[in-house]
């Protein structure tokens, strides 16, 4: 009965796994808000019941425990999501691929569109700069098109060339970006 999820915890026992997971990596509660770029009130709500992850934020967990492959799934069932619409990669759990559909298609494609953004979120620790390009589809939260992450020392060279390519577009009238090769990051 102490593990009965109440009212104002309807994901207590995914929290309560969550929070186990993270202490038997000995990792704190900043420590993983700053892998996985979460506010601190964020996973605290998570760990302690109250509300469910984002699917990103549990694949982001996954990643940084490195969790096996049956502990995602139990981590994934706990949060309430279908295991049916995850992908599957080529060596699956015999009781697992009974529910799994045997007709699984996968695509990798590399893209080399270039996306424009709607939003930018910078988050930023000891070891740097992660630039979270969004967009805004239709959605009540924009999605994330791309994460870039560099060294201080690169966003300095970064930001040194936005500056050049920005005077360059709104004084002069020739080419609106820097010669290729010209500046190394």
């Amino acid at each position: 009965m102490r593990n009965t999820p109440g009212p104002n915890t309807p994901y207590k026992s995914l929290g309560l796994y969550l929070k186990r997971i993270r202490n038997k990596y000995r990792r704190s509660i900043e420590d993983v808000c700053g892998a996985v770029e979460i506010d601190m009130d964020s996973l605290i709500r998570i760990e302690s019941g109250k509300d469910k992850p984002p699917e990103e934020l549990l694949e982001q967990l996954i990643n940084l425990y490195q969790m096996d492959d049956q502990d995602a799934l139990e981590l994934w069932s706990l949060a309430g999501y279908d295991v049916n619409d995850l992908i599957v990669e080529d060596v699956v759990d015999p009781l697992i691929s009974q529910s799994i559909p045997s007709n699984i298609i996968m695509l990798l494609a590399i893209d080399q569109r270039t996306m424009y953004s709607d939003a930018l979120d910078i988050h930023y620790d000891s070891n740097g700069l992660v630039l979270n390009f969004k967009q805004n589809a239709g959605q009540s939260q924009p999605l994330s098109v791309a994460k870039l992450g560099m060294s201080y020392e690169q966003a300095e060279k970064v930001y040194q060339t936005l500056q050049k390519v920005l005077l360059r577009h709104k004084f002069l009238s020739g080419p609106k970006s820097l010669p290729e090769g010209k500046i190394e990051l």
